[in-house]
């Protein structure tokens, strides 16, 4: 019998309880998880039945906030957590405008798990400035695709002429519908 234990979540239905059959046939050991304890034991009886080793924990991965990413290795993982972030701008009336940024389009925040339980937090790179113009003048030179919203970029070119006409009229506050 293999000394190593699998773990599979999702395990009692489709690809989930085919991994755990086809891991227990290689001799491994398997702990199966899943929302229906009627269906985990089943499948542990099973998997018993077979020779293996198996075990069933009931818990629902669903319910719990799951990482962006992960890599798991034998000497640790390295897991990237959502990070929800907000975006403040100026409306083209100046009043403050924010907005939520999706997760997807936010850095992750990184850590690293080590086999002694302990956690350290990894530097992230800051987010670029400027993005919008430095997306903009990619799009105008090379016909680059933008990631900004057509709401967003209306909002940061109605700010940008209304600056360019403020600074024209030495500096007057000018309101664009």
């Amino acid at each position: 019998m293999s000394s190593s234990v699998v773990l599979i979540t999702g395990a009692l239905t489709g690809i989930g309880r085919a991994a755990a059959v086809a891991f227990a046939k290689a001799g491994h050991r398997v702990v199966v998880s899943g929302r229906k304890p009627d269906a985990g034991e089943a499948l542990v009886r099973e998997l018993r039945a077979s020779g293996a080793e198996a075990e069933f924990v009931h818990s629902d991965l669903a319910a719990a906030m799951k990482p962006k990413w992960y890599v798991l290795g034998t000497d640790g993982a390295i897991v990237g957590h959502w990070r929800h972030e907000r975006v403040v701008s100026r409306s083209s009336i100046g009043t403050l405008v924010e907005d939520p940024l999706a997760a997807s389009e936010s850095p992750a925040r990184i850590t690293l798990h080590a086999p002694d339980g302990s956690v350290t937090d990894v530097a992230v790179l800051p987010a670029p400035r400027a993005p919008f113009h430095r997306e903009l003048a990619d799009h105008l030179v090379s016909g680059a695709p933008m990631s900004v919203t057509a709401t967003g970029s209306r909002r940061n070119i109605a700010v940008m002429e209304a600056a360019t006409l403020s600074a024209r009229d030495g500096g007057r506050p000018v309101i664009t519908l």
